[in-house]
């Protein structure tokens, strides 16, 4: 790297610096209310093959949740259903084809005192 850096810096007359980009996931970050486990689970995934599909659908499942509730019901046990209720909606929409799992998220999100 440093005789790439010596290069481009000779050619162009300017001291050139990189940057590493940041992870697209941080794995010391990524539990939030829910581990992966709980969401693979949630999915019923064995193993860690799909964790680059559940890791995104777990982060907007939380941040979607916590949106409408607030971080003060982050422990609240519904929160953690919601949750993996819709982390296992966006995984396989098939097992919601009715819509029933989906008003299930809306009436806990109701019950904690948040409009939809």
């Amino acid at each position: 790297m440093s005789d790439l850096r010596e290069k481009l810096a000779e050619k162009t007359g300017n001291n050139v610096i990189f940057f590493s980009p940041p992870p697209i996931f941080n794995e010391e970050e990524d539990e939030g209310v829910v581990t992966m486990q709980e969401a693979r689970t949630a999915c019923r995934i064995d193993g860690t093959d799909n964790d680059d599909i559940i890791r995104p659908l777990k982060r907007a499942a939380e941040w979607y949740v916590l949106d409408a509730v607030g971080e003060s019901y982050r422990n609240d046990a519904r929160t953690k259903e919601a949750i993996l209720t819709r982390i296992a909606i966006t995984y396989r929409p098939e097992r919601d084809a009715q819509g029933i799992l989906r008003e299930h998220v809306e009436s806990l999100l109701l019950q904690m005192g948040k409009s939809v």
